[in-house]
């Protein structure tokens, strides 16, 4: 007998576990990257809307996170998976109420000031198992308190 005949029949045996072991691992990994990067954007834009609505609003944190609340649902991400730092305060859900750690005692923005807000985000990258594997993306952006503007005193 031959080594030819004896190999008969292996390619297919070859594709298979080919494609089991290699492509659909890759293509999971692959896959992936999507949800992270859509996280990422959505993250970079929140923070930068976010910082720049309480910056114009003099400290108005309500409608930030009214703002950063459609924002979430408009692009299919939980609020209760985005956590929110404004002004170097500590983390905390968007879910829960603004603290107010931006304003003077007055309750507004000193000029010149700058309006700081980190986000974190959450997500599933591979939801194919039960628990999903998740990662997270964060980003902090700072707006300057116009130095100029007039802003009615209280």
């Amino acid at each position: 007998m031959s080594s030819d005949h004896r190999q008969a029949g292996t390619a297919a045996i070859e594709l298979v576990v080919g494609v089991a072991l290699i492509m659909v691992p890759m293509a999971m990994i692959v896959l992936s990257f999507a949800p992270l990067l859509e996280a990422r954007t959505f993250v970079r834009l929140a923070s930068a809307e976010m910082a720049r609505a309480i910056a114009i609003t003099d400290g108005d944190e309500l409608l930030a996170y009214q703002a950063i609340r459609d924002m979430a649902e408009n692009n299919n991400i939980d609020p209760a998976r985005i956590e929110v730092a404004l002004c170097g305060g500590r983390e905390g859900a968007l879910a829960g109420a603004p603290r107010s750690t931006c304003v003077d005692t007055n309750g507004l923005l000193s000029r010149g000031s700058y309006v700081s807000v980190f986000m974190r985000v959450t997500v599933d990258v591979i939801p194919l198992f039960a628990d999903g594997f998740s990662a997270s993306t964060g980003y902090e952006h700072a707006e300057l308190v116009d130095q100029y503007r007039s802003v009615p005193q209280s």
